[in-house]
Order: C-alpha cells, then structure tokens, then sequence
C-alpha cells in the first residue's frame, strides 16, 4: 500500500523537477540581442512565438527579474524582456533620467522592431514606461500590465519609510551592488551616477494626472500585493480613472509579489493577455 502511495509522488516530484530544470536552460540559454536606440545601446532577450509581449523591469534591476514569469508567458506569446538603459548590460551616457526618456527609448526599439503592436508587462518603473507609452503611442499598446506602480513620487502613493530608504542611498554601496547585479555592465565607472540619476527619478517622478490617465485607452490591468509599499488607495485611484481598467490584488503579497508570489501573479498576467476583450459594467 505504501509503495502505491510513494511511487505517483516520486513520479510528481521527478516531473516537477524536470520541467523546473528545462524551464532554466530555457530562460539561461536565451542569446543577448542589441540595439541601438538614441544614444544608447539596450540589451534584450527572446523567447516564444507569437504575438509580442514585452518585458519591463523595475528600478535597479534587469531582464531576469522575470526569470519566474518567462516559461509562463512564452507558452503562449513571443516574449521580449529588454533591458532599459544604465540597467543590465545596456549602456549609459550620465544623461539626466525621466519616465519620459525610457519611454521614448521603448518606443524606438518598438519601431525598429517593426512591431505593429504589443503588450506591455511593466513593474515597478516598468509599469509606469508602460502608461506613458500607452499616452505617447496607444496605437503601440493593445494591451498593458502594470505591477506595483504608481503615478506620484510622494506619500499620497508611497509610505514615507520608503522614500527616506530612497534618500538616504550611499553611492558608493549603490554602486557596488549595481556591479555584482550587473556583471559585465558596459559602463561600470558610471554605475554610481547612474544611482544617483534614479535616486533623483524615484524621489521627483512621475506626475501622472487624471487626463494622463484618461489618454490611456487601451485596456489596462492593475496589479500589486495586498502589502505593497505602494498604497492599496494609490492604486485603486489608478484602476477607477483609466477608462479601461482592471485591477487585481496579490493576496499575502508585497511590492515583490512577481518573485514571492510568481503563481498567482502568472496566472492573472496570462488570463490577461489570452483574454478577448468584452466591455465589463462598473458600477
């Protein structure tokens, strides 16, 4: 009796342990792209086949942030997870950083790519490229995901614990941690003004406003842990002024709900991209 019981497990568990294994040779053996966009290079990996879904990092961070999302996602769409310039091995140029900027960067990628239209999957500042993509070109976006995001940079949006942690940043610490993150990062000697460049961003932008949000038509998915460092209220202001928005809430999950809670997080980001669109009544 035992060994009926044993064997269906071990065999669950060996099954379970395959596909996690193919499913990290898939994401590691991925090859580097490149592309030149304004004056930078950006780094971008792909995976799949179909429509194009891209992939948006958060602040201080690169590609595999979504290392937990891609086998997911590329079952059903070709995934392109790029590097964002200054982040990874994209390069920087000490320019001044803006919401506005990485938007535009994503914009000419989308262009030279010869993509007529995409979907967007943003965290954290990838989310909010992704609404201002959404203003500037909603003929680029069909649809957009955003995780944890905001539209503010003070505590109407974030709690106050979080933004001193921002303002109180050591460089030289920021720095070093940028070079173990972003092994073999083009532009290593810049890597503490890059710091600093985003320090300045986090603590000033954005400032979306209500007709901002209005401008984003496409239909847009909300999402955040329950214990996100950006306020339940902040997002659900987001979700009730987009004219086409959707919200969906992590249970148990914080501002890093995509690595802590990746199967619930997966399965509202795939149910969002497969869904065909059907007008929802909003009280």
């Amino acid at each position: 009796m035992l060994r009926k019981v044993l064997l269906p497990l071990f065999l669950l568990l060996v099954s379970f342990s395959y596909r996690t294994q193919a499913q990290a040779v898939m994401i590691d053996t991925a090859r580097d792209h490149f592309i030149r966009i304004d004056d930078v290079t950006l780094r971008y990996k792909t995976w799949g086949k179909g429509e194009p879904v891209i992939l948006l990092h958060g602040a201080m961070e690169y590609w595999r942030e979504w290392e937990r999302q891609i086998p997911a996602i590329a079952k059903d769409f070709k995934v392109i997870a790029i590097d964002t310039r200054g982040h990874g091995l994209s390069t920087f140029t000490d320019r001044e950083l803006s919401y506005d900027l990485f938007a535009n960067d994503i914009i000419q990628f989308i262009d030279k790519m010869n993509l007529d239209s995409v979907a967007v999957v943003g965290f954290g500042d990838g989310g909010i490229i992704g609404m201002e993509i959404a203003m500037k070109r909603p003929e680029k976006i069909h649809k957009l995901i955003a995780i944890g995001s905001n539209i503010a940079p003070d505590t109407n949006a974030i709690y106050q614990a979080v933004l001193d942690k921002v303002a109180a940043w050591n460089y030289e610490k920021m720095a070093f941690y940028l070079q173990v993150k972003f092994k073999e990062n083009p532009n290593p000697k810049l890597l503490p003004i890059l710091a600093k460049r985003m320090q300045k961003l986090l603590l000033n932008e954005p400032h979306l406003t209500l007709d901002d949000l209005n401008r984003i038509q496409c239909p847009t998915l909300i999402m955040a842990g329950d214990h996100d460092f950006i306020k339940l209220s902040h997002i659900n202001y987001i979700f009730s002024n987009l004219p086409n928005g959707y919200m969906s809430i992590i249970p148990a999950g914080t501002h890093y709900c995509i690595k802590e809670k990746y199967t619930l997080v997966n399965t509202a980001i795939v149910d969002f991209l497969k869904w065909k669109v059907e007008k929802v009544f909003r009280y």
